[in-house]
């Protein structure tokens, strides 16, 4: 889907979040009203919100960006960091950036393969403005910039949740690459950077087995629905949907048995102790079980992307 990047100043995107609270019913007007500004302007900036997924369709704030509402000015642009640095085609730009590509070369390429309808330099200056703002790059010979929290009260918090999501995501986006990343709808991409988030904590195996399999449900559902529909809206399991992509050929004989792999790791997760076959037992799961499910579940995503465009891959 082509994208649109708003006309904007970036050092008014955490306004947004003001103007959603201090004016609920008339969010844009309000906007205007406290950065003396125009409605289009306010609305090019409601649009940027939503770009970046501060906000969602309905003008509700997501939970991160509402902590803007009580952090510092300096925190204010940590948070709107947290956003930037998850759109894809500004990562992408940024990672061109680090590979010591000149920023309008990164951008002339970006734009092309996110679709983007600005010019490359409006891209270019679009990706700069909030790059700079927010603290993800620096200005003076448009370096990489690390992330540091500053209040006391914020600061460590950001800077711990900047630094695990953008070390799981980019480990993810990797691992699949930018084209299959890129196709994979967000409540997937939340799932399984969650899951790269907690295994890096050390969390219990069974939290990260759950939420790969949410990720995996989630890719699943939406492939059969956008090949042959009758997916949507539908409590399967992942054994069922599994099957169900094999009887419409949307998935191979292969796939469906990595699969079967893949629910019962699942199922050992969820209901470890309703095995038949271990009567007054339970399943225990291992941290390396877990590293390997999601790696499976990569893999999947990938070997099912490949088949979508007519190639065969494990």
């Amino acid at each position: 889907m082509p994208i649109e990047l708003p006309r904007i100043s970036a050092r008014n995107l955490p306004t947004v979040v003001d103007a959603i609270v201090l004016f609920p019913d008339d969010q844009e007007s309000g906007l205007s009203v406290l950065l003396e500004t125009t409605i289009d302007e306010a609305q090019n900036l409601f649009a940027a919100a939503r770009l970046l997924g501060m906000i969602d369709d309905s003008g509700g704030v997501m939970e991160l960006a509402r902590m803007m509402e009580r952090a510092t000015v300096i925190d204010r642009r940590t948070l709107l960091r947290h956003y930037v640095e998850r759109f894809d085609a500004f990562r992408y730009w940024k990672r061109r950036i680090g590979q010591g590509f000149e920023p309008l070369e990164a951008a002339r390429e970006t734009k092309t393969i996110y679709e983007i309808d600005n010019g490359a330099a409006d891209t270019r200056d679009w990706f700069l403005d909030v790059g700079v703002f927010c603290g993800s790059i620096q200005e003076d010979g448009v370096k990489v910039s690390p992330v540091s929290g500053k209040s006391i009260e914020l600061g460590s918090v950001v800077a711990d949740i900047l630094n695990r999501g953008e070390s799981a995501i980019a480990s993810i986006e990797g691992y699949l690459g930018p084209a299959v990343w890129a196709k994979l709808a967000l409540p997937v991409r939340d799932h399984l950077t969650r899951a790269a988030e907690r295994l890096s904590e050390n969390a219990p195996p069974d939290e990260i087995v759950r939420s790969v399999g949410l990720g995996l449900d989630a890719y699943l559902a939406e492939t059969g629905e956008e090949e042959v529909g009758g997916y949507a809206n539908q409590a399967l399991t992942l054994g069922q949907t599994v099957q169900k992509l094999h009887d419409d050929a949307v998935i191979v004989s292969k796939q469906k048995n990595v699969l079967g792999y893949a629910t019962a790791i699942r199922n050992a997760a969820e209901h470890p102790d309703t095995d038949a076959d271990l009567p007054g037992a339970s399943w225990a799961l291992s941290t390396k079980t877990a590293q390997s499910y999601l790696r499976v579940a990569l893999d999947t995503i990938r070997s099912v992307d490949a088949r979508r465009e007519g190639r065969y891959e494990l």
